[in-house]
């Protein structure tokens, strides 16, 4: 009984309303460190341990050391920006992804969804478009003024300069473009991929916490796009290079298998596209004779 209110009952702290802790039994011992008793029961491989076992929590999600096999030496930074802030965590996890994809896609997830995930490629893939728009919009004035001014033609650098700053102002559309372009991007890539491993019985993850995350994290690549020039075709074909390696890791497959699933999907879909765009042509061309 409480002194304060007599009346009511002394129930203990408010339980975890989120995610449900692993029940640990009060004599359990430790899977790996059998002197030690058990202080946690991992959500990864649902064995008990001990303290010294932990690799990463976050709320009631707590992860061993050994379901961290190959993976990066701490947690997803991420994972961790409530602790340590998203400018710091969004950087070194875009490092990380684009430099280290092999350990990162290995290491456990803390957050048991793909929303965080899908934050962080929305965020480069919004970083991308700007850099985009930018890009070329000093491209476009830049160099229509250097060939104005070699080939004194004023109107080539009116004509390219106007183009550049209707493009400039499009950048409010970005605010539409970006979100509704990532979620069909990320959406189509998970679901052709799952598919196709599935198809091979090879998808051995969860759609969700597993694929979506995977591909939401493959956008970290869309950084590449700061770099002129080159960025736009190394951002294209080391985010393919980074999804086989995701899905190989986080399904536990092949390389053959993840390139057959990252491209085979992407081969049929632009092929209807190809023979749909060659329908309407052949059939325009008999309407007009």
């Amino acid at each position: 009984m409480s002194a304060e209110h007599p009346d009511a009952l002394d129930l203990g702290p408010v339980p975890d309303l989120g995610l449900h802790r692993e029940h640990v039994e009060p004599n359990a011992t430790c899977e790996t460190h059998a002197a030690l008793g058990a202080s946690f029961r991992c959500v990864v491989c649902k064995k008990d341990r001990c303290d010294a076992c932990l690799f990463g929590k976050l709320g009631a999600r707590e992860v061993c050391r050994e379901c961290d096999d190959g993976g990066l030496p701490e947690p997803i930074p991420w994972e961790l920006r409530g602790d340590r802030g998203v400018v710091r965590t969004f950087a070194e996890t875009v490092r990380l992804v684009c430099l280290s994809p092999t350990a990162f896609f290995r290491t456990p997830a803390l957050e048991d969804d793909a929303v965080g995930a899908f934050e962080l490629g929305l965020l480069c893939f919004g970083i991308g478009q700007l850099a985009i728009v930018f890009q070329t919009f000093l491209f476009a004035v830049v160099g229509s003024g250097a060939v104005a001014i070699g080939s004194r033609m004023p109107a080539i650098a009116l004509a390219a300069g106007g183009y550049g700053c209707v493009l400039l102002a499009t950048i409010p559309a970005l605010i539409v473009h970006v979100p509704v372009t990532a979620i069909l991007s990320v959406g189509t890539a998970s679901l052709g991929t799952h598919g196709t491993l599935g198809l091979f019985g090879a998808a051995r993850a969860p759609f969700y916490s597993g694929t979506v995350r995977a591909m939401s994290y493959a956008f970290a690549t869309q950084v590449w796009m700061l770099i002129p020039v080159i960025g736009p075709p190394i951002s294209i074909v080391w985010m393919l290079i980074v999804e086989v390696i995701a899905l190989r890791e986080v399904h536990r497959t092949s390389t053959a298998m993840a390139v057959v699933a990252v491209l085979g999907f992407r081969v049929l879909f632009y092929g209807v596209i190809a023979a749909a765009g060659l329908a309407v042509m052949g059939v325009a061309m008999l309407a007009a004779r």
